[in-house]
């Protein structure tokens, strides 16, 4: 079961830099995120939550390897 507080800061720093990079991403993708992990989905690795924020936000390969990368920047911590 997911926690109460869905929306770790990481989550919305890398949202906001994705904005910033111009990422065409309006705050319902940010809420479609949340309610995705609200629902479950993502909790149970890393690797399935890199996949869902490239599945909800990710418009091209290009774009997913960005959001790829920059789980790595942020140094996001281990996901369970």
């Amino acid at each position: 079961m997911p926690p109460k507080d869905v929306s770790p800061d990481f989550l919305w720093e890398l949202f906001s830099d994705l904005r910033r990079r111009k990422f065409p991403l309006g705050i319902s993708d940010y809420h479609d995120l949340r309610t995705a992990l609200w629902l479950g989905f993502g909790w149970s690795s890393h690797e399935e939550l890199v996949e869902l924020c490239c599945t909800l936000w990710a418009k091209s390969t290009r774009n997913a390897d960005t959001i790829r990368a920059l789980f790595v920047q942020f140094a996001v911590p281990e996901w369970r």
